[in-house]
């Protein structure tokens, strides 16, 4: 069978959580799910799936009315987590699924004032909130043994973020929609969106077969684009999608085999976390239970995605956990590596609601946010397909020009802020005796205000995208002076 009500592209946290919030809102619906199992360069199997909140708040983005937003929507699908995996787990009979709530930020002097700036706008957001802050002595905090001079300044308890394992979340909605006999789980990629005469009528498979809908929803993080790209009236008028990659490290604390009777590092229940910075979403400590501990993660901006773990990330989150963490995992052993692939949009905001062409839905580029929102988006998305009232503002529509926050000046003071504390974090600067932090100051402000004025066009270039185009002046600046050019005439 080929005929559905709804087909959702995309087999990750968002695409199940939606088909599942379908399936039990209206039995009648035939919904096919598609996406190859091996979810190659998706972004939840490599998440230390942090359920956040107020963790991942920044002293930029709610400076802006889109940011925010984006912290009341975290806000109102943080409430919805416990009995959204109720849900869940009345399909099985195995240990209920939970979330772990309770996440220790800690406040280090490793990077620079933008982490003290940032612990300050999530501790001010939280009484905006008015959510519980329990300030801790970061020597009481378990299993937080830090080399002397990693030592945080402060720290809190955020009793509203916690962690789950991504791993069994999945898992666990995959059995639920095989439990639901109106969903379908189709493990083949998708390769193009069927339509006609501005109207869906349904997804052409790799291996060419097609399945017909008059409503299809696009889920599928950064493999999204290639979608989009395949749509020439929606190319340019839908923000681009980019991967943020990142890497992590899975270590146990069980001394290595040279080092027996060596003290092991203690695991604490609870997540272990900085706020964001240098470009990435803060170091954190996330539990795999009593002898094993996810080290994270990285991010770089890329138009090629992670597959597989690069050296310059992996000699950086062992040497986080050592000197930031606990100077005991110097004899823990690595279990495993991941790569996975968030995806961000041009603008850096979510593309979710439909498009102009009748019956094509998107909901993606949520950044760090999918995991975290998944209960709140997926049953809103679910309300929209079903034309029931939503919960949530339609503020990012995925058919836009892109979201304008930044002036050029204020994005180039903002990369400079976070290229400084990647420098001081990676201890590329150890002696300021010579006047260096000065000089370097200068230089940077110098090279990001290049790179910012021979980008041409009405359009900001966000700071979150900037490291891609650094690094690769003389592809990237074209590319983005292309792109912008050509999201202007779709727009004109």
């Amino acid at each position: 069978m080929n005929q559905y009500d709804i087909i959702i592209v995309g087999n990750g946290v968002l695409g199940l959580s939606t088909a599942i919030a379908l399936g039990l809102e209206d039995t009648a619906l035939n919904i096919a799910v598609v996406g190859s199992q091996d979810r190659q360069t998706a972004a939840t199997p490599a998440a230390g799936a942090m359920i956040s909140c107020f963790g991942e708040i920044t002293e930029t983005l709610i400076k802006s009315k889109y940011g925010n937003k984006k912290v009341a929507f975290a806000h109102q699908a943080i409430s919805m987590w416990n009995s959204w995996l109720d849900q869940i787990n009345q399909f099985s009979d195995n240990n209920p699924l939970e979330v772990k709530w309770g996440t220790y930020l800690i406040n280090n002097s490793q990077g620079s004032s933008l982490d003290d700036n940032n612990y300050d706008a999530i501790v001010n957001k939280m009484r905006e909130y008015n959510a519980p802050i329990e300030e801790v002595a970061p020597k009481d905090i378990v299993g937080l043994n830090p080399k002397p001079s990693a030592r945080p300044i402060r720290s809190i308890l955020i009793k509203e973020d916690g962690y789950i394992d991504p791993n069994a979340l999945l898992q666990r909605m995959e059995f639920a929609c095989q439990q639901l006999n109106n969903i379908t789980l189709v493990n083949e990629r998708a390769h193009a969106v069927c339509y006609d005469s501005q109207q869906v009528n349904g997804v052409i498979l790799s291996n060419n077969e097609q399945l017909k809908a008059n409503r299809v929803l696009l889920a599928s993080g950064i493999g999204t684009q290639h979608l989009i790209d395949k749509i020439p009236e929606l190319k340019f008028r839908i923000p681009r999608l980019f991967a943020c990659g990142g890497n992590a490290v899975l270590l146990s604390t069980e001394a290595a085999y040279f080092a027996d009777g060596a003290p092991e590092a203690e695991i604490n229940p609870h997540v272990i976390r900085t706020p964001n910075r240098a470009f990435a979403c803060g170091l954190h400590q996330v539990p795999r239970g009593e002898k094993s501990a996810y080290i994270g993660a990285t991010n770089w901006a890329t138009q090629r995605p992670f597959v597989k773990p690069n050296v310059s990330d992996a000699f950086f989150l062992l040497e986080c956990a050592m000197e930031q963490l606990n100077e005991n995992y110097v004899w823990a052993q690595i279990c495993d590596w991941y790569s996975g692939n968030r995806p961000v949009s041009a603008d850096t905001f979510p593309l979710i609601g439909r498009t102009s062409l009748d019956g094509l839905w998107l909901m993606t580029g949520t950044f760090r946010d999918g995991l975290s929102l998944s209960p709140l988006l997926a049953k809103d998305m679910a309300n929209k397909l079903l034309n029931k009232e939503p919960l949530c503002e339609e503020l990012f529509s995925p058919e836009r020009e892109p979201i304008q926050v930044w002036t050029k000046q204020e994005a180039i003071f903002e990369v400079a802020k976070h290229i400084e504390a990647a420098v001081y974090e990676h201890q590329v600067v150890t002696a300021t005796k010579f006047g260096f932090h000065h000089v370097a100051g200068i230089w940077m402000m110098e090279g990001l205000s290049k790179i910012y004025e021979q980008i041409e066009g009405n359009y900001v270039l966000p700071p979150e995208l900037a490291p891609m185009v650094e690094v690769s002046r003389e592809k990237m600046i074209p590319y983005f002076n292309e792109y912008y050019a050509n999201v202007a005439k779709a727009w004109s």
